[in-house]
């Protein structure tokens, strides 16, 4: 059953296509119909990559110090300790830029999101928000859920989040109860295991997917981590986990800033066709200024359990 929604979001974006042909010669890609997508994006860049010390310094004084022209001229203006944004930072001025012109891409292909799922880190929400301002989207609500954060394993304790609800982005925040509450996501803090940590993530997404009607059109787009995206891939995909927090760190460089893995199916209840299965789709959104070509996750030719599990012969991957 098609989305009344996505049919008119196609048609706008036809007819922007056509009006806007001096401006944009190139042949944008057509979506197939009848698909329930999930889009996997990771967060922009942040001032802390621009210095290693940035916060010390940009606000080591009484007042906020323009150090890098790649900051904002002014903070967020959040009420809220400095210090707070060493674990928890904000989003550079051309994260920002690039952030809205991918969402000014998905407007014209006729692809703005339904859902929104995020991180409950401040540079997330920013992606998501400025996302959905570049879908001219101000109506879709930002979820906010505490499970879709990095590994826990990386904190001695938990970042002080910001209250959405005062954050002043132009979305309203949706107030549902989280699936992973923030006082559980504090208690594993030094303690989550690489295997704690993609379990999370699969009960994460599969009450996410639990929650979208089969048989309905639907966009959800979740702003996360890199870490948590490859989460969501093995999930889906089933595919083994990593052992090692070493192997975890660098899922930074397979998902860069910006970056998106398209995940989409058939709508209809699975059971129907073989063709209801969740695949990968490179083919949506091209590269951006981040190495985005670099963006095409193996998938094994089996399909083992997701978790950890010894490898066998039978199972076993040749090199």
């Amino acid at each position: 059953m098609g989305n009344p929604k996505h049919s008119e979001s196609r048609a706008k974006a036809k007819q922007d296509r056509l009006n806007d042909t001096d401006f944009y010669p190139c042949a944008l890609p057509k979506l197939a119909p009848n698909r329930l997508r999930l889009l996997l994006m990771r967060s922009g860049e942040t001032v802390n990559r621009l210095d290693r010390h940035f916060i010390d310094k940009a606000f080591g004084s009484d007042h906020y110090n323009f150090i890098n022209c790649n900051q904002n001229l002014l903070p967020p203006g959040l009420t809220r300790d400095p210090q707070h944004y060493k674990d928890d930072d904000y989003s550079t001025v051309s994260s920002a830029f690039m952030d809205f012109s991918i969402g000014k891409y998905m407007r014209k292909i006729g692809l703005t999101p339904d859902i929104v799922f995020s991180s409950p880190a401040f540079r997330c929400l920013q992606t998501a928000a400025t996302v959905l301002a570049g879908c001219e989207e101000s109506k879709v609500k930002l979820t906010v859920e505490p499970g879709l954060f990095e590994p826990m394993g990386f904190y001695e304790e938990c970042p002080k989040f910001i209250d959405p609800r005062r954050s002043k982005f132009p979305n309203p925040i949706d107030e549902r109860k989280p699936i992973v509450s923030l006082e559980t996501l504090k208690t594993a803090c030094r303690i989550e295991s690489t295997n704690s940590f993609y379990h999370r993530i699969g009960s994460v997404i599969r009450r996410i997917l639990d929650s979208l009607r089969a048989d309905t059109e639907c966009t959800v787009l979740i702003v996360t981590h890199a870490p948590v995206i490859d989460g969501i891939i093995r999930y889906m995909m089933r595919m083994f986990c990593p052992i090692k927090y070493a192997e975890i760190v660098r899922c930074g460089i397979a998902y860069p800033f910006h970056s998106i893995v398209t995940l989409e199916r058939e709508i209809g209840r699975t059971a129907g066709r073989k063709s209801r299965h969740w695949a990968l789709n490179p083919f949506i959104f091209p590269p951006n200024y981040s190495p985005n070509f670099e963006l095409h996750p193996k998938i094994p030719t089996h399909r083992p359990v997701f978790g950890e599990k010894k490898r066998t012969k039978t199972n076993s991957t040749r090199n």
